[in-house]
């Protein structure tokens, strides 16, 4: 099985819970919030923490929680190069 050394996922009974890292940040994903908590509290006995909540900018995407699903744009990045190189 192919793994990348940054993605970690866990399953306890169908209960999965992905942990990702990039440089100095940590993803958390679990559907089942109380193994959540857990890993967060596990995590910042060990290291110092600030949980952001819910992830609404990484990596330049923008992300949209909704009830029927997640959207993902790059709206404001793609403004930003718009003002930035319009006039050149």
């Amino acid at each position: 099985m192919e793994a990348n050394a940054n993605v970690y996922f866990f399953n306890e009974g169908g209960k999965i819970m992905l942990l990702i890292l990039y440089v100095d940040d940590v993803y958390l994903t679990c559907i089942h919030i109380p193994k959540l908590d857990w890993i967060q509290s596990e995590i910042k006995q060990c290291f110092e923490m600030i949980d952001l909540g819910l992830l609404q900018h990484s990596l330049r995407l923008e992300h949209f929680f909704q009830p029927n699903g997640i959207t993902i744009t790059q709206h404001g990045y793609a403004h930003q190069m718009f003002i930035d190189f319009a006039y050149v």
